[in-house]
């Protein structure tokens, strides 16, 4: 019954606008929700009560595992948009051709969690679709009974055969990076990005879904409405579905006035001394294993390397522990993480 419920919401035209950019735990769950509902079990709805209880409770060590986790795909990225870590040059140069997530590490990572994994999303820090491995690390995870997406700027040359291969691995969406609905806009943020070639590439996902029969992956228009394109709304909603698009989702910048409804919520948080989601939901993993708390931070947190010790024995470590301990009720901020502390809005 509650998977039937979930589905009746999931399945439902994806058709909604983000007033808190960046989020909160709602925005999180309602973009993920599509992918995770087909996957979920009596075990894995388990594994997520319990992950609630023991959030609320900051429990240091938790017995339960994240239900959905951020997996590397590559580093690498052939664009430089502002705001993206890969608009510094310098940060590209602490890159190289080799950084690319494998088959093999994925299941050193996931395998010992499997059964209790709902939802995989194959992105951090670059464009997933430089991995050649990505279709073949789909087909394995989804072999898994594991929800996978990942998002796009989906600017990479892609043949009919590549693009039946994603329809074919049981990749359940991708959202698809496209701040503009014409190229003069779309090309003010997307620098390095080929407009004509994004819409290409959704036309042939689009069609070897339809030659396959298939419904996945859903290709979801993800727009973030900056001043420079919030005139081309409108015409977001009316075009989607006939380029091809299964929906959209319009998030604002981080510098609108909208920003202002996330450091509410942070000072509510910090008022109620609620733990950070994060540290017990979710985690980020490198393409190379190491792994991090969340997905705001780049290399400030190491927490340790689950492609090497696992990922259950970096989940229940010391220095996880340490992290989580300072969301505890009674001390709450005294130990926390520096980074924890500015991410949150304590060291305001």
């Amino acid at each position: 019954m509650v998977q039937r419920r979930l589905g009746v919401l999931a399945e439902a035209p994806l058709r909604w606008e983000s007033r808190l950019p960046f989020g909160g735990r709602a925005v999180y769950a309602r973009r993920h929700i599509r992918v995770m509902w087909p996957y979920l079990t009596p075990r894995k709805l388990a594994n997520i009560a319990l992950n609630e209880l023991e959030m609320r409770a900051a429990r240091p060590r938790p017995r339960s595992v994240p239900p959905y986790i951020k997996i590397e795909a590559t580093p690498l990225c052939h664009m430089k948009c502002p705001g993206c870590w890969h608009h510094s040059k310098a940060y590209k140069k602490t890159l190289d051709n080799n950084m690319h997530l494998t088959v093999a590490r994925v299941a050193r990572i996931v395998e010992p969690v499997s059964r209790d994994l709902v939802g995989v999303s194959l992105s951090f820090g670059g464009e997933p679709l430089l991995n050649r491995e990505l279709p073949g690390i789909v087909a394995y995870l989804h072999g898994l009974d594991i929800g996978t997406s990942f998002p796009t700027n989906l600017s990479v040359p892609l043949s009919t055969e590549q693009a039946e291969s994603f329809v074919r691995s049981g990749l359940d969406l991708m959202n698809v990076s496209l701040d503009g609905a014409s190229e003069e806009t779309y090309r003010q943020y997307r620098i390095g990005g080929r407009y004509p070639l994004v819409l290409e590439n959704v036309r042939q996902l689009a069609d070897a879904k339809r030659r396959l029969g298939a419904s996945r992956p859903l290709l979801i228009w993800k727009m973030v409405v900056f001043p420079h394109n919030a005139h081309e709304v409108q015409l977001v909603r009316d075009t989607h579905g006939s380029l091809g698009f299964d929906g959209y989702e319009l998030v604002p910048d981080k510098d609108s006035r909208d920003h202002v409804d996330v450091e509410k919520a942070q000072r509510k948080m910090i008022a109620q001394r609620k733990p950070c989601f994060h540290p017990w939901n979710t985690t980020v993993i490198g393409w190379d294993g190491s792994v991090e708390p969340c997905c705001k931070q780049l290399n400030s947190i190491k927490l340790g390397d689950a492609a090497d010790a696992g990922l259950l024995s970096v989940w229940r470590s010391d220095r996880y522990a340490a992290l989580r301990a300072g969301f505890d009720r009674k001390g709450y901020g005294d130990k926390m993480h520096p980074v924890c502390r500015r991410c949150i809005g304590l060291d305001r």
